[in-house]
């Protein structure tokens, strides 16, 4: 029924070269609801409250816990912004009670790639949580130079026993890739920071606060 209603939405290329990209994507799909679905047992269940963190009123509704786990899962790669989201969203549930999550997206070779975050404590939820949200708040006065992808690499690299300068040079050279997606190529970042200068800032103990709490709570 998907085939048949992606062939006459008009958006698949005419063809046998649209229909076999179709089949890719449908089997692209397929292949991560397989590795989703035992995470799927029963109904979801909904929590919603209203938190106040620090100064900040936050209302949060979560539609996707399964079994006590906060479960998301998306066809594409999982990029260093899509952790970021479950992150969000984990410490979001853990105010209510320790909660664990799961997120499952393609990886290399066809193969499903997951994250996992413990559960925690709601001190050290609403801890973290507020540490991003001034990070917010710093942004919308202010361009804040946080990009998802380099400051991952960047503290992961520590992480690895890399010391500072390594961690940094390899951070800026992921960042100057001709790759297709690279956060270097955004025009957004290149209209308001100067290149490498940037790096040499706040980043590093920028990306430190928003990453360690993250990559010392993920486990695979």
């Amino acid at each position: 029924m998907l085939f048949r209603s992606g062939i006459s939405s008009g958006q698949v290329l005419p063809g046998a070269a649209g229909r076999q990209q179709l089949e890719k994507v449908i089997q692209r799909a397929e292949e991560i609801y397989q590795s989703i679905e035992p995470y799927l047992e029963g109904s979801p269940a909904i929590r919603t409250g209203e938190f106040t963190i620090g100064t900040q009123p936050l209302q949060i509704q979560l539609t996707n816990l399964y079994q006590g786990q906060l479960v998301q899962y998306r066809v594409g790669g999982l990029r260093a912004a899509d952790e970021l989201s479950l992150w969000t969203s984990h410490l979001a549930a853990n105010l209510f009670e320790p909660t664990p999550s799961i997120l499952i997206a393609r990886g290399k070779a066809g193969k499903a790639d997951t994250c996992r975050l413990e559960p925690l404590a709601d001190d050290d939820a609403r801890h973290h949580l507020q540490g991003l949200l001034s990070y917010y708040e710093q942004g919308m006065k202010s361009p804040l130079f946080l990009p998802c992808r380099a400051s991952r690499t960047f503290v992961s690299s520590l992480l690895q026993d890399q010391d500072r300068e390594a961690a940094l040079a390899r951070a800026r050279a992921e960042w100057s890739n001709d790759q297709s997606g690279s956060e270097g190529r955004d025009r957004y970042w290149q209209r308001l920071f100067q290149f490498p200068e940037a790096f040499s800032g706040t980043f590093s103990s920028d990306a430190c606060a928003v990453w360690e709490p993250l990559l010392a709570t993920r486990h695979d």
